[in-house]
This record gives structure tokens, C-alpha cells and sequence, in this order.
């Protein structure tokens, strides 16, 4: 658990993905929420934080963010049309999108940023597609050197 020092002179973000911190030893999803029936807002720094940017830019579907119309990426396009049928679809789409925001959050990046704030890559571990979610596994590896590996469920529209 962290504690106050860990924030002294950081910047901070409202957890937007329930789920970061497990209460269980079970594998848990994120879940897009401020706050949840088990908890308060949590605020998030370090390794974290560059999560919940990536996580932010990587399902913003690019074009709809009215101030920055660059930003974001066609992955969620490509799952709302139904263009992803196959792990391999999957895999193309997420380094495709990969590619996109590590530019954006490069551009974004600051020399101030602590290094384990500062995207260095993103790796695919897992793809597991169901009827209505595709789960992908995703390794985050900071500047600093520093990984979070965590799962996305994608929730697919059944037609």
C-alpha cells in the first residue's frame, strides 16, 4: 500500500479503472469507474497513472475528443464494426493502435515527468475472445523500467 510520501511533489489522477488494486489474489477486470459499491476514488501516481493514460488513449476512439482531434486511435472503431473476428485481427489492431499512442503521449510527455510516468512500450500477452468481450492482457513498461501487466475486457456489440 502506498503512503503519503509516495505523492510529495507528483502529480496525481482520479483512478478511473476499478480493478488496479486487486482485494483478491483472483485475476480481476477493470471496470471504467470513478468509484465502485466496494470503494471511494482512489488517486493514482507512478506506474499507475501511465496505465490510465495509456488505457485512456488506446479506447478513445480517434475524432471524438472535440479539442484534440488527433487524439486517440481506430482500435475501438475496428470493435464497433465488427472487424475483429480473430486473435490475429486482435493483435494487428492493438499494435497498430499501440504505435499511435505511444506518439501521442510522447508528444504529451514532459522532461519533468517522473521516468516511471513516461510510456516506453506496450506488449500483448494475451488474447481471449468471447461472444461479447474481447479480454486482452496487456504488459505496460515505463521509461523508468517499471511494468504493470493488467486485463482489459472490451465489451463486443452482439448483432
Amino acid at each position: 500500500m502506498s503512503s503519503v510520501a509516495d505523492y510529495v511533489g507528483r502529480t496525481v489522477d482520479l483512478l478511473a479503472f476499478q480493478g488496479m488494486f486487486p482485494v483478491t489474489t483472483k485475476t480481476e477486470l477493470l471496470a471504467q469507474s470513478l468509484v465502485d459499491a466496494k470503494s471511494n476514488s482512489y488517486i493514482v501516481t507512478g506506474i499507475e497513472k501511465l496505465v490510465q493514460k495509456f488505457l485512456n488513449t488506446f479506447l478513445l476512439s480517434q475524432g471524438t475528443d472535440p479539442y484534440r482531434q488527433k487524439r486517440g486511435t481506430a482500435f475501438m472503431p475496428k470493435v464497433q464494426k465488427g472487424f475483429l473476428r480473430t486473435v490475429a485481427d486482435v493483435t494487428q489492431a492493438f499494435y497498430s493502435a499501440v504505435l499511435d499512442v505511444s506518439r501521442q503521449l510522447a508528444s504529451e510527455a514532459l522532461v519533468a515527468d517522473p521516468l516511471d510516468e513516461v510510456f516506453e512500450s506496450a506488449t500483448l500477452q494475451n488474447v481471449t475472445l468471447a461472444a461479447d468481450t474481447i479480454r486482452l492482457t496487456i504488459l505496460i513498461t515505463s521509461a523508468a523500467g517499471t511494468t504493470y501487466t493488467f486485463i482489459a475486457p472490451i465489451p463486443v456489440a452482439i448483432k
